[in-house]
């Protein structure tokens, strides 16, 4: 299975879905598929952009008497071994995956989990990293953020990690529906031009879809995940994805416990510290270590250059972009249509 992610002009990724034959694999890759359904640029497959491929097998994984790299680092979900462009990621004694990244413009990953949720949790992570770093060599990196527009400006919400951006982007799309298009609820593209799309399917947790009614609650698709709550997913139609464009304003948190949404406008510092922390570091953003932090030399020259790229980016758009301090409701209706309000009279 080819899906093609092409989210502006010029750039974009080949994402190549491949599966063991197996019932589970077939699912976790039409699970994917689903995920990114929504995607500008699903139409002829083509063999010059930059590739990343994913090998899915819900056969447990087994080392053998093969003798296993070193261990490099730990993180809470698995272990990393190796420290060139090929790498084990060990999540237990049966679920692992291997990185080939010899050339770093075809990425491959091979991941074998006999548990269904497991396959699919590490197949989403690992696409959403090996496809981040293939933007970023492109010059098209994610932020932890909402993006939308609405009124025809292009907002940029840049919060804090649980700051309730998948949940204002569902309140945005039922109140006074279709004002709003959106490029991502979580991790939209910025270039040193713009926004571009990266609409990745909804995720909202259990407890921020109960303000929205139980209906709502039915219509989501489950992601159970080990370490973290259960999400519902929610796919984007693809008249509700933006096009690229400037960045017309950002929103920097001002806390959610007010009894009325507010907006004051603050100084570009105060956007450009959010983006050095939501897109240069990338707090946030699904770049798992255990892929993307590998240490052969022609690598950390590319990390080099892709955190130069990102702070030159985070600069150019501060720079030319109005910035405001969000006040919020605990109300997800109230805070969406204060915003759209604002939006109208900008």
């Amino acid at each position: 299975m080819i899906i093609q992610l092409l989210p502006a002009a010029g750039h974009g990724v080949r994402l190549e879905l491949q599966s063991d034959g197996t019932a589970a694999a077939d699912d976790c890759a039409a699970r994917l598929a689903a995920d990114f359904a929504a995607w500008p640029g699903n139409e002829a497959p083509s063999e010059e952009l930059p590739r990343a491929v994913l090998a899915l097998s819900a056969r447990p994984f087994a080392s053998g008497d093969k003798r296993l790299p070193a261990r490099l680092f730990r993180t809470r979900m698995c272990e990393a071994r190796g420290t060139g462009p090929e790498r084990l990621v060990r999540y237990d004694d049966a679920s692992a995956a291997v990185l080939d990244a010899s050339d770093p413009f075809a990425l491959s990953v091979g991941i074998q989990a006999a548990d269904a949720e497991l396959l699919y949790e590490i197949a989403y992570n690992a696409t959403l990293s090996v496809v981040g770093e293939l933007f970023d060599a492109q010059g098209l990196h994610r932020v932890h953020a909402l993006g939308f527009r609405a009124h025809g400006r292009n907002a940029l919400c840049v919060f804090d990690e649980g700051g309730g951006k998948s949940t204002l982007a569902m309140a945005l799309r039922r109140e006074r529906a279709g004002q709003a298009t959106f490029f991502s609820d979580e991790t939209p593209l910025l270039t040193r031009k713009g926004m571009a799309p990266h609409p990745n399917r909804l995720a909202l947790a259990a407890a921020a879809v109960k303000p929205f009614g139980a209906e709502l609650a039915g219509q989501g698709r489950p992601f159970p995940r080990r370490l973290f709550p259960e999400k519902l997913l929610y796919p984007w139609a693809a008249g509700e994805i933006a096009s690229p464009g400037p960045v017309d304003a950002i929103f920097v948190d001002g806390g959610r416990d007010f009894d009325e949404a507010a907006f004051e406008e603050c100084g570009r510092e105060r956007a450009l510290a959010a983006l050095t922390r939501s897109m240069v570091v990338g707090l946030g953003v699904a770049q798992m270590a255990e892929y993307l932090l590998r240490f052969d030399p022609p690598h950390l020259l590319r990390l080099a250059r892709i955190a130069a790229s990102r702070a030159a980016t985070a600069f150019s758009i501060a720079r030319s972009s109005r910035a405001f301090v969000f006040r919020r409701t605990p109300n997800p209706a109230a805070n969406a249509a204060a915003l759209l309000d604002f939006l109208s009279t900008f």
